[in-house]
């Protein structure tokens, strides 16, 4: 897993619990569909640059970063990440949760796209696990410390063969890496809207 990732992680968990702290103190009023949108397109501002080519070099640079490309990668995710920054007036906080949802959007887009390649028949039923997963396990993808969890490994895995995903070590590695960065990503949308009053 590159740096950048690495800190993306750290840097949207420290964000995320901040956020957190303040959006529970608000009470949201009802949002029109043009600010959910709005709000929407400024937090996906960086994942929505990122074109084809980037997002399969952000995946493949996921679990064996070359120095080299993760120097180009770090390149232009800086150069979408001061345009975006500019154009919305981004805090550090926003910056460092756009950046991974940028990270992590783009895991969970080529990830799929491998997995089925690899005879996942339906993309969505990893969004179902996904869904039906409980608060604490989301938890456990954001804070780290998964990796070394072997029950909880295993039971991911019989969730995830249980939704199609083919029987080797790869296909259960990258389907590991779309529920962590769902969770990851996900969060972060979910935060910044609250923290936005939506």
């Amino acid at each position: 897993m590159s740096k950048r990732v690495m800190t993306a992680i750290a840097g949207m968990g420290a964000a995320v619990a901040m956020w957190a702290g303040c959006a529970l103190a608000q009470t949201p009023p009802a949002a029109s569909q043009a600010a959910m949108d709005a709000v929407y397109t400024e937090m996906n501002c960086m994942y929505d640059g990122l074109s084809e080519d980037q997002r399969m070099m952000i995946f493949d640079n996921y679990f064996d970063p070359l120095d080299e490309e993760v120097k180009e990668i770090d390149t232009f995710m800086d150069k979408l990440q001061t345009s975006c920054a500019a154009k919305y007036g981004w805090s550090k906080d926003q910056r460092d949760m756009a950046d991974g949802i940028a990270l992590h959007g783009a895991v969970v887009d080529v990830a799929i796209l491998d997995l089925m390649d690899a005879g996942l028949k339906d993309g969505e039923a990893l969004f179902d696990v996904w869904d039906a997963l409980p608060d604490d396990d989301i938890d456990h993808f954001i804070d780290e410390t998964w990796y070394d969890d072997k029950p909880f490994n295993d039971r991911m895995k019989a969730l995830l063969l249980a939704a199609g995903v083919p029987n080797d070590s790869l296909s259960i590695e990258n389907a590991l890496a779309v529920l962590e960065s769902i969770s990851l990503a996900s969060t972060a949308q979910d935060i910044w809207l609250t923290a936005k009053g939506l």
